[in-house]
């Protein structure tokens, strides 16, 4: 038994006593998921990831950004993209 942890838009969770192998299998279809995203479903949910906030903190977006990169949601070249966006928006 172990713990299977997952990281996404600056959340984590965590499904713990899950069995080994099943726990593999998710967590493989889960980088799989994420790496296929890159091109469809993650470029079009980033930007509702990180959205322009009203009156917000303008800070918190870079590091939302990291966030998502680090966690594979995003590709470097869609991260590059972003964050020029934002810095150009400031």
């Amino acid at each position: 038994m172990g713990t299977l942890t997952v990281f996404a838009s600056g959340n984590k969770a965590e499904i713990k006593q899950m069995a080994k192998d099943p726990g593999k299998a998710l967590a493989d279809a889960l980088r799989a998921r994420l790496a296929g995203s890159a091109v469809g479903t993650a470029a079009a949910a980033a930007p509702q990831a990180a959205p322009a906030p009203a009156g917000g903190d303008i800070a918190s977006r870079p590091a939302t950004l990291d966030q998502l990169r680090t966690a594979g949601a995003i590709t470097d070249e869609e991260y590059r993209d972003r964050r020029t966006k934002i810095l150009d928006s400031l």
